[in-house]
């Protein structure tokens, strides 16, 4: 396969704004351009530009705009807006990340799943509390990772599960799927539940 490219940065922030797994992050802070003062009441609220939201197209992996409903109640689809994902993320170990890249494909294994019949799990956007060591039960040590840019192909049988809003398929992800990754990111656990550390490798 090509050589694959790595997105550089100097914090996880910048690595995962450059994965672009933070494109579905619309809070005021990430998107102010979503957002505008009420002349009244004078409260941070959602103006007219619509916002895309992560959602189910019969099962499979969607994202839609939304805009604010009548009155600003609620949101409401902007029509013929409903589109398949570019992207999905997933975080991964080191050495899941080198198996995979031995045998050609992704594959969980299954130990971050609450069931079996999970399969390979992946997120629309940030996934980087799944990366390993992130679990304040885990025993202090450097637990290495990276995150993974994952090109949506419906033949891969990714479907959207709506009990938890992530992406889940039972089949083998063929590698070349993968187009970009993070370095390598090092998640250091100290003695204390809380007490850690996050370091990003050059490649």
């Amino acid at each position: 396969m090509n050589r694959l490219q790595v997105a550089g940065g100097k914090t996880l922030r910048d690595v995962l704004k450059r994965l672009g797994a933070l494109d579905l992050e619309t809070s005021s802070q990430h998107r102010p351009d979503l957002w505008t003062i009420h002349p009244r009441s004078g409260y941070l609220v959602r103006n007219d530009m619509p916002r895309p939201v992560p959602c189910s197209r019969d099962g499979l992996p969607g994202i839609q705009d939304m805009v604010p409903g009548p009155f600003g109640m609620g949101e409401q689809p902007v029509p013929s807006s409903l589109r398949a994902p570019h992207y999905l993320y997933r975080a991964v170990s080191e050495d899941d990340w080198n198996q995979s890249l031995v045998r050609g494909y992704l594959k969980s294994d299954g130990r971050m799943n609450l069931a079996s019949s999970e399969g390979t799990v992946a997120s629309y956007g940030d996934p980087s509390f799944y990366l390993p060591g992130q679990l304040a039960s885990n025993k202090p040590g450097h637990y290495a990772g990276r995150i993974l840019r994952i090109d949506y192909d419906p033949s891969d049988g990714w479907r959207h599960d709506q009990r938890d809003s992530y992406l889940k398929t039972s089949r083998p992800v063929p590698i070349e799927r993968v187009g970009m990754i993070s370095p390598k990111i090092v998640v250091i656990r100290g003695p204390r539940p809380h007490d850690q550390e996050i370091e990003l490798g050059d490649e």
